[in-house]
């Protein structure tokens, strides 16, 4: 699950993973636009990844695998990963088996491979653009 930004979502999954008696690995979505909070694409600000990364850590039922982010619309990617970069180091020193730092779409995964992401998400590199999605 790469999209975990509040503790709402921690406690559902949770929860379900226990109630089917799973594991689910968890990535922290963090906001990498710098206007601040969630202005279109989510995330948890930079600031509240450890309180929400010590949650799912002793949550039962899940594992804090890392972080994930989408660079802003309009803006240069490469700055918005390497802020990430930062972000899953700062979470590292806390909970050091948190090291996938899933980042990059097909429009911008060559920036965030330079700024070490493990995972990448280029499905319109497959697949062609979706309808009705800008």
């Amino acid at each position: 699950m790469q999209s975990v930004d509040r503790a709402p979502l921690v406690n559902a999954l949770a929860g379900g993973a226990l109630s089917y008696d799973r594991e689910i690995a968890v990535c922290l979505q963090v906001s990498l636009d710098p206007a601040g909070y969630d202005t279109g694409r989510g995330g948890v600000r930079p600031a509240d990844v450890l309180a929400l990364g010590d949650l799912v850590a002793v949550s039962r039922g899940l594992v804090l695998a890392g972080v994930m982010g989408v660079a802003p619309r309009g803006l240069p990617a490469r700055p918005a990963f390497a802020r990430l970069r930062e972000v899953s180091d700062m979470l590292r020193r806390e909970h050091p088996d948190a090291s996938v730092i899933s980042a990059g779409m097909s429009a911008d995964f060559a920036e965030a491979v330079a700024e070490g992401a493990t995972h990448l998400r280029i499905g319109t590199a497959l697949f062609g653009p979706r309808r009705g999605v800008p």
